[in-house]
């Protein structure tokens, strides 16, 4: 979600230094960028990334804010119903509650950018990947009563990324 530039030439006089320089940084996303005609400014369309979980009331026929309207996404409930597992955002952070927004544990932090969490069946622990930069993506677990999520799939064992866990 940053925005880096390479010098491509110089001249006579100039040596060209061609390592990366970072244009951007923050929570602030950038996507898109254009240069203008002559190259003296650079365009992009910039964006926070947000979730908001809703329910949908059956009685009002409207949405309303879930789990106080959080900013979160990726929402998963453990198989009975009685916890839900979700990542806040932008920090993408790994959380765990009560179904009702109660007892909240902190599952990860913002190093790992946790996606896609999935309840193991016996809801002792739970899978997410993780897509940290200059890595390939990584499946990990996490115990559900908290403490260090470890890889699945060690770096040394697989250079592949991984995402999207499913548990059978």
């Amino acid at each position: 979600g940053q925005i880096w530039a390479v010098r491509e030439s110089g001249n006579f006089l100039h040596r060209v230094n061609h390592a990366p320089v970072q244009l951007t940084s923050g929570a602030i996303m950038y996507f898109d960028p254009l240069p203008d005609k002559d190259g003296r400014k650079l365009y992009a369309v910039a964006g926070f990334r947000r979730g908001e979980l809703d329910r949908y009331d059956g009685q009002t026929s409207t949405f309303v804010p879930y789990l106080g309207g959080i900013s979160a996404g990726d929402l998963t409930f453990s198989k009975d119903g009685k916890w839900v597992a979700y990542v806040s955002y932008p920090d993408g952070i790994l959380w765990k509650s009560n179904a009702d927004g109660s007892e909240k544990l902190q599952l990860s932090s913002s190093s790992l950018d946790a996606l896609l969490p999935r309840w193991s069946p016996d809801g002792k622990e739970i899978a997410f990947y993780s897509n940290q930069p200059g890595k390939p993506s990584r499946i990990y677990l996490v115990s559900a009563d908290g403490g260090a999520p470890r890889e699945l799939i060690s770096d040394a064992e697989s250079q592949q990324p991984q995402a999207d866990p499913v548990w059978s």
